[in-house]
C-alpha cells in the first residue's frame, strides 16, 4: 500500500492520514509477530483496547500502541531479538521499516518505543507495554485474522478471551481510570454480551491476584471522572468517527454496571 493508497482509504474513512498510516504499521506489525516463522508466535499473547479492535470488533476504535503478556519467562534481550527479526522480516514484505527507540526492561514489565518509516514518509512510533508477570485468570485463545489491509497476510493471533479484556479494563479504571478505558467498558458492555455473575466474580478475582481493593464505587469516582473528562476529546475524538458524550457514557455505565457492586 503506498501513499496515495492510504490518502484515498483516509478520505473514504474520514481519519486523518497520520493516524490510519500508524494503524496500518501497527497491523503489519502484529501479523509480523504471529507469522509461522516468528520467535514470538508462541511467547506474546496480546491484549487490551487495541485487541478489541483488531481480533473482536472490527469497526472499534483505532489504537495507537500494543499491550501484550509473557507467556513464559525469557530474557529481555531475547525479546527485543525476536522483535527485530520481525521488523526485517516485514521490511521484505512491505515498505515500512521498523526499529527501537527505546526498550526498558523492569521487575514487572517492558516498556519500548518501535518507531517506523511508512508510505508517508514520515516517522511516527507505536509504543508498546509488554506485561511480565501477569496472572491471567482465563487461558488465552488463538484466533485467525485476516487484516482491513488487503496487502497484508493472514496470521493466527494468541490473544486474551474478552471475558478477561473486560475485567482488565474494569481494574485499569480502578487503577488510573484514563478516557479510552471508560469508553472501551461502556462500548464492551453495548457489542457484547457478557455473564453478569461471571464478569463480577473474574473481576473480583483480578482484583485478589493483583492486589488491589475490590472497589467498584472507585469506577465513579469524582476525581477519576473529571481527569477522564479532561482528555475525552484529546485522547479520542482522532480515533473514532462517532465519540459520544462523555456524561451519556458515564450516565449508561452507572446502570450497566450496577450488577459489579458491593453486595
Amino acid at each position: 500500500m503506498d501513499e496515495n493508497d492510504l490518502r484515498r482509504r483516509a478520505r473514504r474513512t474520514g481519519f486523518n492520514v497520520a493516524t490510519l498510516e500508524k494503524d496500518y504499521a501497527l497491523t503489519w506489525l502484529l501479523s509480523g509477530i504471529y507469522w509461522e516463522d516468528s520467535k514470538l508466535r508462541d511467547i506474546l499473547i496480546f491484549k487490551g483496547g487495541t485487541a478489541i479492535r483488531k481480533i473482536y470488533f472490527p469497526e472499534w476504535r483505532l489504537s495507537e500502541d500494543m499491550d501484550f503478556t509473557i507467556m513464559q519467562e525469557v530474557d529481555p534481550s531475547e525479546l527485543k531479538q525476536g522483535f527485530e527479526q520481525v521488523f526485517s522480516s516485514i521490511n521484505k514484505k512491505s515498505s515500512i521499516i521498523y526499529s527501537f527507540t527505546s526498550f526498558n526492561a523492569g521487575e514487572h514489565a517492558i516498556f519500548a518505543d518501535v518507531q517506523f518509516l511508512g508510505p508517508i514518509g514520515f516517522k511516527n512510533k507505536i509504543a508498546h507495554d509488554i506485561s511480565l508477570k501477569e496472572k491471567m485468570i482465563e487461558k488465552p485463545t488463538r484466533i485467525k485474522v485476516k487484516p482491513e489491509y488487503e496487502d497484508i497476510p493472514e496470521f493466527e493471533v494468541l490473544v486474551y478471551s474478552p471475558n478477561e479484556i473486560m475485567v482488565e479494563k474494569l481494574r485499569s479504571i480502578l487503577q488510573r481510570g484514563k478516557a479510552r478505558d471508560y469508553y472501551d467498558v461502556w462500548r464492551l458492555m453495548k457489542e457484547k454480551e457478557f455473564n453478569p455473575d461471571k464478569i463480577r466474580e473474574l473481576f473480583i478475582l483480578k482484583c485478589q491476584i493483583t492486589g488491589i481493593e475490590f472497589n467498584p464505587e472507585l469506577i465513579f469516582d469524582e476525581n477519576r471522572l473529571s481527569e477522564a473528562k479532561k482528555f475525552w476529546t484529546i485522547a479520542l475524538a482522532r480515533l473514532t468517527k462517532n465519540l459520544p458524550d462523555f456524561e451519556s457514557v458515564v450516565n449508561d455505565l452507572r446502570l450497566m454496571l450496577d450488577f459489579i457492586k458491593v453486595k
